[in-house]
């Protein structure tokens, strides 16, 4: 293999990164607090596992349409002040989820979340998109992404167990209370690369062409497959194994190995495809593999070691699929087009847990989310293949 070529490294590019990655820890804690909490609302408001899957997918359902033009906000009252106020709604929407006496108190504070993190999903990607350049790019934005499986992970052990020591509310309440920190420390440390300002200015057009914008919807197609793929899974794994006999608490350990493998397969298909060309290949089977373990999960009595394996190598092309759409854009053009791109990615990931709770509650079989999600995880494949086909083919 050939070395990738080296490239300009801005001063102070590492602490920006850091403080990004506690954001994302926060969001990652907050996004699966509506999984973690599904035994007791169930219990509580007699609600299904659908109700539940839109739970889970409530939480991106307004990037729908506040993420085209969340470059173009940004572009007029600031990134850093767009992000603050993102953190601060977060904030909010875990507090008013907490105190609900019915399941509409729930989803309202969910929904209040939810329009907190359109924007923080594209300001953030673009800020690493900003501080960070080629090879170098691919490690920086698995870093990155790693901060909402971390916080997931961290989930998945803490949030059931104050569900059943404390009570649900408190699972929503921390949401919150991490979500402040997030502020905190958004507040003290945000800023941009030196430089930025004049290179916005000489960026060039803002508009996409055909060809940009065919590639980003390509690559933001397939960031919706994967993650969603990846999210039904653990969102769906506790109850597939509480049917096997695990409780709560033991399900959510069991399930965290899956995000901890992840993790650590995130920062090492970070660091081999920073150094080493053929990112895309390597990502292809990646996902592939991770595939193959989540149907061994449902289908074999070794859950335990096809759920860890599977996490360990599905997510180690996380950063290339994240930096795919940034090959396509530049600077004048990169708000708008990561704006198109997490549209997308919050479309599918509005929907597509959903369906994996449709097909719990109309087959009546707990493996069919899991096998549903390993499904959307194998197609992301060829929707790589196409992205590269479409960049060569296409000049």
């Amino acid at each position: 293999m050939t070395a990738a070529p080296a490239t300009a490294k801005l001063p102070g590019r590492w602490m920006v990164l850091w403080m990004l990655v506690v954001v994302r820890v926060a969001m990652g804690y907050q996004f699966q607090a509506a999984a973690s909490a599904a035994p007791w609302l169930i219990s509580e408001f007699d609600i299904d596992y659908a109700t539940v899957g839109s739970l889970v997918g409530f939480y991106t359902l307004p990037g729908i349409l506040f993420a085209l033009p969340g470059g173009i906000i940004a572009r007029r009252v600031g990134e850093k002040n767009l992000l603050l106020f993102g953190l601060a709604l977060m904030t909010a929407g875990g507090g008013v989820s907490a105190i609900g006496g019915d399941f509409a108190w729930v989803m309202g504070g969910r929904l209040v979340s939810a329009f907190g993190v359109v924007f923080l999903f594209v300001v953030m990607t673009k800020a690493v998109g900003d501080w960070f350049q080629g090879g170098e790019r691919f490690l920086a934005m698995a870093l990155f992404l790693n901060g909402w499986p971390v916080g997931i992970a961290v989930a998945l052990i803490a949030q059931p167990a104050l569900g059943a020591g404390l009570a649900w509310h408190w699972i929503f309440l921390t949401s919150g209370a991490l979500a402040a920190v997030a502020l905190l420390t958004m507040a003290a440390t945000f800023r941009h690369p030196p430089g930025y300002h004049e290179a916005a200015a000489a960026g060039g057009s803002q508009r996409l062409g055909r060809r940009a914008a065919a590639l980003v919807v390509v690559s933001g197609i397939a960031w919706s497959t994967i993650n969603s793929g990846h999210i039904i899974v653990i969102s769906f794994a506790p109850s597939f194994l509480a049917a096997r006999g695990l409780g709560p608490v033991e399900a959510g350990a069991v399930v965290s190995l899956n995000m901890w493998a992840a993790i650590a397969g995130v920062i090492l298909g970070g660091w081999f495809t920073g150094r080493y060309r053929g990112p895309v290949t390597f990502t292809c089977v990646t996902l592939l593999l991770g595939a193959a373990g989540v149907v061994l999960f449902a289908l074999d009595t070794h859950y335990t070691l096809w759920l860890t394996l599977s996490g360990l190598v599905v997510l180690m092309g996380a950063g290339v699929q994240a930096a795919l759409p940034l090959e396509a854009l530049g600077t004048g053009n990169r708000a708008f087009g990561l704006g198109l791109f997490y549209a997308l990615w919050f479309l599918g990931f509005a929907l597509l847990p959903s369906a994996g709770g449709w097909s719990r509650d109309v087959t009546g079989d707990p493996a069919a989310p899991i096998l549903l999600g390993a499904a959307l995880i194998a197609v992301t494949a060829p929707l790589l293949g196409l992205f590269r086909l479409l960049q060569r083919r296409w000049r």
